[in-house]
């Protein structure tokens, strides 16, 4: 029987660690291998942080959620332009006001969530990073909107 090139007699690790990419260790002069001058290897698979998925989860969920409601402000401003000088202020107008500082206070919130996962140790940062990212984008941009709403009005 033939064997291809690519076809190997040994098994395939699950963690895609082979024997011969082990590093090597020192021979300590009293016989143990316990006191090893090199770390253990680094392409062993860590787990994402925990605290960057909830981070990541809330950023982008509360990004939409702030996007739904200047939406919502900006349609209520079309149909009614006086809805914001109202005596009782517009119900709809009110809630998506509230709405909105609730949103901004979760991102807040998702963006310590994702600086909590960057400082853990021993695992993958993506999530916590992406987290951090859409969590300042949101935040900068209803400030930035925001402002232009008081500078124009």
């Amino acid at each position: 029987m033939t064997t291809s090139p690519f076809e190997s007699e040994q098994p395939i690790d699950k963690d895609y660690r082979q024997p011969e990419w082990d590093l090597p260790t020192s021979q300590s002069p009293f016989g143990d291998e316990s006191n090893s001058v090199y770390p253990p290897p680094q392409w062993e698979r860590l787990p994402h942080s925990m605290w960057g998925i909830a981070s990541f989860a809330m950023s982008l969920f509360f990004a939409f959620v702030l996007f739904a409601l200047v939406c919502v402000c900006g349609y209520i401003m079309t149909v009614n332009p006086e809805a914001a000088d109202q005596d009782p202020p517009h119900l709809g107008l009110a809630l998506a006001g509230l709405g909105l500082f609730g949103a901004c206070f979760a991102q807040l919130v998702a963006l310590a969530l994702g600086v909590v996962g960057l400082c853990e140790p021993r695992t993958r940062k993506a999530f916590a990073i992406f987290g951090v990212f859409f969590s300042i984008m949101s935040i900068g941009i209803i400030t930035a909107l925001i402002i232009l709403g008081i500078m124009v009005g």
